[in-house]
This record gives C-alpha cells, sequence and structure tokens, in this order.
C-alpha cells in the first residue's frame, strides 16, 4: 500500500535480530518514514522509532483508540514528532491509507 504513495517498504523478517546493528541502523536513515502499529504501547515500541528520533526520520504510529499513551512512549513519539493515527472500528492499514491520502491531497493542492 505504501507504494501507492511513493514510498519502498522494509518490514523485518520474522526472527530479525533484535536491538541495534548497522543494517538496521542504515535502513532507518534511509527512511523518509518509519510507520509502526503500537497495539501496546507501553511495552512494544519498536527500535526503529527511537533511531528515528535521532535521525529526524518522519514517523507514523498507529495506535488503537482504547490503548494508553502515556509515560516513556509518550515522551518517544513526542520526542521524534511522531504523527499518531489513532484507529478503533477500521482498520490500521485504513487508517494509514486515509492518512497519507489526505496528505498527498493537500501537498498537491499546494502545488496548483
Amino acid at each position: 500500500m505504501l507504494a501507492e504513495f511513493g514510498y519502498s517498504t522494509y518490514v523485518p523478517a520474522a526472527g530479525d535480530e533484535p536491538g541495534l546493528h548497522a543494517d538496521r541502523l542504515a535502513r532507518v536513515a534511509e527512511a523518509e518514514v518509519v510507520v509502526c502499529d503500537l497495539i501496546s504501547p507501553e511495552r512494544d515500541i519498536p527500535v526503529e522509532v527511537a533511531i528515528a528520533a535521532t535521525r529526524r526520520t518522519r514517523v507514523l504510529a498507529l495506535v488503537p483508540a482504547d490503548a494508553r499513551l502515556d509515560g516513556w512512549a509518550a515522551e518517544l513519539l513526542d520526542e521524534c514528532g511522531a504523527t499518531v493515527l489513532r484507529y478503533g472500528r477500521a482498520e490500521p492499514h485504513q487508517v494509514l491509507h486515509a492518512a497519507l491520502g489526505e496528505r498527498e491531497m493537500a501537498v498537491g493542492l499546494v502545488h496548483h
């Protein structure tokens, strides 16, 4: 779906070595945006978000409407200037698609 908006994607393989390693640092350094689905923000923020915070890489965080977003998770998302997209009945990919579409329309309107 991200390719539709001109983004290339990288999804770590299941069983990928966790933590900071050269390949992961390079992937985030090359990225225009880091997208993550934070089902339980208090315990599952990917290391890529922390790397993005140090690289000034844009972050889109998909978060369930009923999930608490506070403490260190909220601080990290705030520090990296993340756009938090809440979802309830809609699937996370639908919310992401709508947000990217709105952004594209806004950019398109500015250029005309």
